[in-house]
């Protein structure tokens, strides 16, 4: 546990970066892609899975529009849901 919460500082540092000048809609969809797999990795409690599929929705408003990365959007939903 105590690597998740190293972690968790690391990409909520990232997360304060989403709206620098310069970073394009797939830069900010898969910093919300990550954010949503390390909820989804922790998986500890409904809760984290809430918060998966939370920052899953903010990544696939980001990456609907690139095909490649919506179906990866998809699939993290699909692993989402079935831990829910």
């Amino acid at each position: 546990m105590g690597y998740f919460i190293e972690s968790k500082r690391y990409y909520e540092k990232s997360m304060t970066m989403i709206n620098a000048a310069g970073m394009s809609n797939a830069d900010k969809g898969l910093a919300w892609w990550y954010y949503a797999n390390f909820f989804l990795q922790k998986n500890q409690s409904a809760e984290d899975l809430d918060k998966a599929l939370q920052y899953a929705d903010s990544a696939q408003t980001y990456l609907k529009n690139i095909p490649v990365l919506d179906l990866y959007c998809r699939y993290q939903y699909g692993q989402i849901y079935t831990d829910l």
